[in-house]
C-alpha cells in the first residue's frame, strides 16, 4: 500500500454523535434503503427482495424466473445512477429442492442476472460504484462472488465478467473469498473482502483490499494485519467496509480470538482497535459500514455497527462510531437487541440504516425484526410487507450456496452483515420482519 496516513485513535466514549454532523442543511437528502422482507404467505420464512424509500412501505422487487419450489432474494448494495437507486443482491431459485442463487442488479423495476463464469452455478453481488467515463455515459460496477461449491471473488462492469484472472483475486494459500465493498476511480479500483486460509480448521479469514489496473487484468491484493498488541485471530462476520477519500483507504471488519470480537479500523494498512485490544473484556463489537466526512487531509469516518452488551453478550444493541464519539441507537423493544447494517453520510446529514427487535403482538414470547433508519441519531421505523407476527418462524437469515472448501456440508460461509447477530439468540417471527441492509443518499 502507499504511505501510511496519521492514525486517528478510536475512543469508546458515551455522547451523541449527532451533534457532530449538524450542519447548515435543513432539508435532508432523498434516502432509500435495501434489504429483505419476509410474507410468510407468499415465501414462508425465505426473504423477498425490497427496497424503501424514506419512510414509505416497502417495495418488492421481483425475482428472476424460475424454480417449482419457491424463490426468494434479497438487496445487498445500493448505489445511484442516473438520479436513482440502483440495487444489487441475489436472486435465489429452488428446483426439486436445490437452491440456485443468481447475482442480479434491479434498476428501473428490471431484474437483470449478471453473467456467470461458464460452468459455475451460483453467484451474488454484495457492492456496486457507478462511475461516469470522458464521454459522460454511466458505467456500473458490482462485486461480489461467483463458484460452485465455494465463493470465488468477483468484479462486474455493466453486467459482464470483468476478473478473468482466478489468481489475481486469490493468492496463493487461499482458496475461496468474496468482495464485500467497491470503489472505483480513473487510475484503478479497490474493493474490500475476505479469504480463506487453505486447509485451516477451524476455518481461518483474512481482511483484504485488492488494488486493480481498469482493465482488472493486474493488481495486488494487500493483507488487513491486526493491529500491534493482538494474538492469533480470524476476520469475523464476512464483510469488510472500505470508503477512500483520494489518497488513502479506510477499512472496517471485525476481528475474533476465540469467540470474543473487536471493531477494527485501518488507514492504509495500519489498524486501531476501536475497542481496545484486549479480547477478554468489554466493549466487544462489530462494525458493518462505513462513510466519510470532510475533505482530505480533514477526515473524520463515520461507522455502523453493534455492540455487546457487557451484561449479556448474546444482546447486540446498534451503534454509531466516529473516532471520538460511541452513539447507541434506540431500539423498537425494551430489550435494545438490533444492528447498524450500514451508513450514509450527505452534508450536515448522518444515517444508518439496520433493524430491532420489537415485540410480537400475537405471542409475547417472540419477537419482530423491525427496520430501521436512523438520522442524526433518531430513530424511524419502517413497514415491513405485512402485520406483524403469527406462526412462521425464522430459522436462518438467508439462502446461502457458498461452503468453506473442504468443510462439511452443513458449514456455511459467514454470511455479510449484522442481521444474523441479533437473531441467533431469539425467537422472530417471519410475518412483519424485515432487514434494511444497505443505504443510500440521492443528491437533489
Amino acid at each position: 500500500m502507499r504511505a501510511r496516513a496519521p492514525l486517528l485513535v478510536f475512543l469508546s466514549v458515551a455522547s451523541l454523535v449527532a451533534g457532530a454532523c449538524s450542519g447548515n442543511n435543513p432539508q435532508p437528502p432523498k434516502i432509500v434503503q435495501g434489504g429483505w422482507a419476509w410474507n410468510p404467505s407468499v415465501a414462508g420464512d425465505m426473504p423477498l427482495p425490497v427496497t424503501w424509500t424514506g419512510a414509505s412501505a416497502p417495495q418488492q422487487l421481483p425475482l428472476l424466473p424460475g424454480g417449482d419450489c419457491g424463490a426468494s432474494g434479497s438487496v445487498q448494495a445500493l448505489t445511484v445512477k442516473g438520479k436513482a437507486a440502483y440495487a444489487v443482491g441475489t436472486s435465489v431459485a429452488c428446483s426439486a429442492g436445490i437452491p440456485s442463487m443468481m447475482p442480479v442488479a434491479w434498476h428501473d423495476g428490471t431484474v437483470t442476472r449478471l453473467e456467470l463464469p461458464a460452468g459455475w452455478a451460483h453467484g451474488t453481488a454484495l457492492a456496486a460504484a457507478v462511475v461516469e467515463d470522458d464521454a459522460g455515459k454511466e458505467h456500473v460496477y458490482v462485486a461480489g462472488a461467483t463458484g460452485d461449491e465455494f465463493p470465488l471473488p468477483t468484479i462486474w462492469k455493466d453486467g459482464v465478467l470483468a476478473t478473468r484472472e482466478p489468481d489475481l483475486m486469490l493468492p496463493g494459500g487461499y482458496d475461496a473469498g468474496l468482495i464485500t465493498s467497491l470503489v472505483i476511480t480513473t487510475r484503478y479500483a479497490i474493493a474490500g473482502g475476505v479469504l480463506h486460509e487453505a486447509g485451516s480448521q477451524p476455518p481461518v479469514y483474512l481482511a483484504v483490499v485488492w488494488f486493480l489496473a481498469p482493465d482488472f487484468a493486474s493488481g495486488t491484493v494487500d493483507p488487513l494485519l491486526p493491529p500491534a498488541g493482538y494474538g492469533t485471530t480470524t476476520t469475523y462476520g464476512g464483510t469488510v467496509s472500505m470508503a477512500y477519500d483520494g489518497l488513502f483507504v479506510y477499512s472496517v471488519a471485525t476481528l475474533m480470538e476465540g469467540s470474543l470480537e473487536k471493531a477494527v479500523f485501518w488507514v492504509d494498512d495500519a489498524g486501531v482497535p476501536m475497542l481496545g485490544s484486549g479480547f477478554g473484556s468489554s466493549p466487544w463489537g462489530m462494525p458493518t459500514g462505513i462513510a466519510l466526512v470532510g475533505e482530505a487531509p480533514d477526515i473524520t469516518p463515520y461507522i455502523s455497527g453493534l455492540l455487546r452488551s457487557p451484561t449479556s453478550r448474546s444482546t447486540p444493541v446498534p451503534v454509531i462510531w466516529t473516532p471520538s464519539a460511541t452513539q447507541v441507537l434506540s431500539t423498537a423493544g425494551e430489550g435494545g437487541a438490533g444492528t447498524g447494517e450500514s451508513i450514509a453520510v450527505d452534508r450536515g446529514w448522518a444515517f444508518v440504516s439496520g433493524e430491532s427487535l420489537g415485540a410480537d403482538p400475537t405471542n409475547g414470547t417472540r419477537f419482530v425484526s423491525v427496520p430501521a433508519l436512523w438520522t442524526n441519531g433518531n430513530r424511524a421505523d419502517l413497514p415491513g410487507l405485512t402485520a406483524r407476527g403469527g406462526a412462521t418462524v425464522l430459522q436462518k437469515p438467508l439462502f446461502g450456496w457458498w461452503k468453506v472448501p473442504g468443510a462439511a456440508a452443513a458449514i456455511d460461509w459467514p454470511y455479510p452483515g449484522g442481521f444474523g447477530e441479533i437473531i441467533g439468540p431469539y425467537q422472530v417471527a417471519a410475518g412483519g420482519s424485515a432487514v434494511a441492509r444497505s443505504i443510500v443518499a440521492i443528491p437533489p
